[in-house]
């Protein structure tokens, strides 16, 4: 039974005849509508056929491309293009059925984006003759980032026991850079989908030995973000992980598994290193979404200390600062409870003092000076 029968008064009640009749703008909002539970239902259908070979798998994207391509290609692309046996689903699809022979266009899309990329590949990919998606990734990545083929080699000093990969130097400083305000953030969502899926090709994770290549990817994505930073900017690092972590969580296919970025696995074999890694990433996220949060002045007084006693980022106690002195200046007063958390923080750590004395001075508690 295929996912349209198996699913078809669900379908009905969402794809009526009012829904076509509607204007374009009108059919997006009533597709986002219902959009949450059709992408339940396309998953849970995916899980049941996904041991069944390439045929069910196309015949199942078939009925995808026939009923959301209008409303949902990006999604469509992206998990075929993390599908297990990508070159027979695509051979399938392309060859025997013609679903993509008047949806795909150049003029569709730009040069990063997913709809250039398939269509590229099958203008030039004979997938008759297994030509390595692989392959074709590497060189389509290095059309618009700095990355080049040959910076995925990965390059080890036995007398040292350490490895480089040329790929990761680049492309955190590329990612970074291209991220230091929203313009660019919905293309290298895209682009890093792209590299995703590259990285899943390149870096089989075959034995423990491999988390290396993780944990140098953090650890050069924590310096190119801190390098950007120090030079006046502040990329939106929170913001890209959280828009992209939304698409990762819609992804079905067999293919994809976690890459860097997100992966907060806590496997016992990691080495001590990854986690070391992984824990300074996520506090740099955390000082990121602090910083670019513009409403920072309405957290608690003790909330704000507590963010204050615990870091060690000057911008973020710099904004600290400014948001103590804004509730300060419109006369917001600490409760009693509150004055009392305040000072166990500044007696754990007493980097906040200094503010917590210009908070009894404004409001005349000398007697409570420490």
């Amino acid at each position: 039974m295929g996912f349209e029968e198996q699913n078809k008064y669900f379908l009905r009640q969402r794809f009526t005849s009012e829904f076509y009749k509607s204007s374009i703008d009108q059919k997006d909002i009533l597709y986002k509508s219902f959009r949450d539970e059709l992408l339940k239902r396309i998953t849970h259908y995916y899980n049941n056929i996904s041991e069944s070979g390439p045929a069910v798998i196309c015949k199942f994207y078939k009925e995808l491309i026939e009923l959301i391509w209008d409303y949902d290609k990006d999604f469509i692309l992206t998990n075929l293009l993390f599908e297990k046996d990508f070159n027979s689903v695509i051979t399938c699809l392309d060859k025997n059925q013609r679903v993509f022979e008047t949806r795909l266009s150049y003029n569709n899309d730009l040069m990063w984006g997913l709809e250039f990329f398939f269509k590229k590949f099958l203008d030039e990919t004979d997938i008759y003759f297994s030509s390595t998606l692989k392959d074709f990734l590497n060189d389509h990545l290095s059309s618009f980032t700095s990355l080049r083929p040959n910076n995925w080699e990965i390059k080890r000093n036995n007398t040292t026991n350490s490895i480089k990969v040329e790929v990761i130097h680049i492309y955190t400083k590329f990612l970074i850079s291209n991220i230091e305000n929203t313009e660019y953030l919905k293309k290298m969502i895209t682009i890093h989908i792209l590299f995703t899926r590259a990285w899943h090709l390149n870096f089989k994770f075959e034995n423990i030995n491999e988390i290396k290549i993780t944990i140098l990817f953090l650890d050069q994505l924590i310096k190119s973000y801190r390098e950007s930073f120090f030079k006046g900017n502040t990329p939106i690092l929170h913001q890209f992980i959280l828009a992209l972590n939304r698409k990762y969580l819609e992804i079905f296919a067999q293919g994809f598994v976690q890459t860097p970025l997100f992966d907060t696995a806590k496997r016992k074999d990691y080495p001590k290193g990854y986690h070391i890694k992984r824990k300074e990433l996520e506090d740099l996220i955390l000082q990121n979404e602090f910083l670019l949060d513009s409403t920072t002045h309405e957290l608690e007084y003790y909330e704000l200390f507590r963010i204050y006693t615990n870091t060690n980022s000057a911008a973020v106690m710099e904004k600290i600062r400014k948001s103590f002195k804004e509730k300060i200046n419109i006369s917001i007063l600490p409760q009693s409870e509150e004055l009392d958390i305040i000072e166990d923080l500044c007696h754990e750590n007493e980097s906040g003092i200094e503010l917590l004395h210009d908070l009894y001075k404004h409001f005349y508690l000398f007697e409570r000076m420490i």
